[in-house]
């Protein structure tokens, strides 16, 4: 029984320490240039050029008791799928609509 209550309370103290490196500034963002797509997770950078991006779109996936829609883009010539893990305050629809505008913008230019 105390291990189990040791168990509980190190999964608690996990759970509690990644709520509060997510809610810290700076730790998360999102940013659109004519490069490409850069964001940040948990501190961990991420670069995606617009040449590179094939599509975008939303993936929804079936959780227990709802759906969950999520941000997706393909990448590379295996299209490999990159999801958001976040829509950055934006309803879903409307950061895939950004998206799609930045990157005919960019990958005009890079043409």
């Amino acid at each position: 029984m105390h291990g189990l209550l040791l168990i509980l309370g190190m999964a608690s103290i996990a759970g509690m320490a990644t709520c509060l490196v997510a809610l810290w500034p700076d730790s998360t963002w999102l940013k659109l240039n004519p490069e490409g797509i850069h964001y940040r997770v948990l501190f961990r950078r991420f670069h995606y050029r617009w040449r590179d991006i094939k599509r975008f779109g939303i993936v929804t996936v079936q959780m227990r008791y709802s759906k969950e829609k999520f941000v997706s883009f393909w990448i590379g010539p295996n299209e490999k799928l990159v999801s958001f893990h976040d829509s950055f305050g934006k309803k879903p629809e409307h950061l895939l609509e950004i998206l799609e505008n930045q990157w005919k913008c960019y990958a005009e230019h890079e043409s």
